[in-house]
């Protein structure tokens, strides 16, 4: 999905009164741009590494 589609879809969840769903999109938009791994992720890869 597109930059744009996440916040496009940002707003409508604002507007719908939906705080998590921003969040989610939030988290993907960054990724979108910037190609930016979660601390999340991260630590999440290292359980499965372990």
């Amino acid at each position: 999905m597109t930059a744009t589609a996440l916040i496009y879809r940002m707003v409508i969840a604002a507007m719908a009164g939906e705080p998590d769903r921003i969040a989610e999109l939030y988290e993907a938009y960054i990724r979108e741009r910037r190609l930016h791994v979660t601390v999340a992720e991260i630590l999440q890869s290292k359980r499965e590494s372990a």
